[in-house]
């Protein structure tokens, strides 16, 4: 007489062997690299071509995550500009990881400074130097439209005896002016003028008018 506890055992062992086996094949076809979700498309020749660094961005038009550069990542632009009265001013470099983003000394209509080509948020620093007993360095740059002001005006300004340090983050629009003014009682004075780019925002020019 056959033990109906044993039948059933043996049912089960072959259930599970047949949901081992399934498993396994399951395993064996199933995607094991990015490009073969159906979701996903990955460039790997040509120009577009996957390089160190790359991250998965979703594309809305063709609805799938692709490679792509992290956002923003590269981009920079920063300038220094040295300038001494009676022999004017002197770029000493200006670098950019793009055309559009770069950043270009001033030096005509009487004003000195620099001038930048994509509007955002840019760290400006001056220093100036004398050979007097007082030293007054003011870097200063185009009033913007905030929300919660009609304009807001960007200064900074620093005393000193032989020496003076101003230092601040600005919002310029694109074709925004920072200049830089030194006011001394010595006989020469000299400054240098660094800026680079923080990031790039859309700014637009204010004016407080009288």
């Amino acid at each position: 007489m056959r033990d109906p506890l044993a039948d059933a055992l043996v049912v089960v062992e072959r259930r599970l062997l047949s949901l081992e086996r399934r498993f396994r094949e399951l395993a064996a076809s199933s995607a094991k690299y990015l490009f073969q979700l159906l979701d996903v498309s990955i460039t790997y020749d040509g120009p577009e071509a996957v390089v160190d660094g790359d991250v998965l961005t979703y594309d809305a038009a063709l609805e799938k995550w692709v490679n792509a550069a992290p956002s923003g990542a590269g981009q920079y632009a920063s300038i220094r500009v040295d300038d001494e009265e009676g022999t004017g001013t002197t770029l000493r470099w200006s670098l950019a990881s793009e055309p559009g983003l770069f950043i270009e000394p001033v030096t005509s209509g009487g004003t000195r400074g620099a001038m930048v080509t994509a509007a955002g948020v840019y760290q400006v620093n001056a220093w100036a130097w004398s050979d007097g007993t007082a030293i007054r360095v003011l870097v200063y740059g185009p009033q913007i439209d905030v929300d919660s002001e009609p304009c807001l005006g960007q200064s900074a300004a620093d005393d000193g005896v032989t020496g003076a340090a101003a230092s601040t983050l600005m919002a310029l629009p694109a074709g925004g002016h920072v200049a830089v003014t030194v006011t001394h009682d010595g006989t020469v004075a000299r400054w240098t003028l660094t800026m680079h780019l923080v990031h790039e925002a859309d700014v637009a020019e204010g004016d407080c008018g009288e």
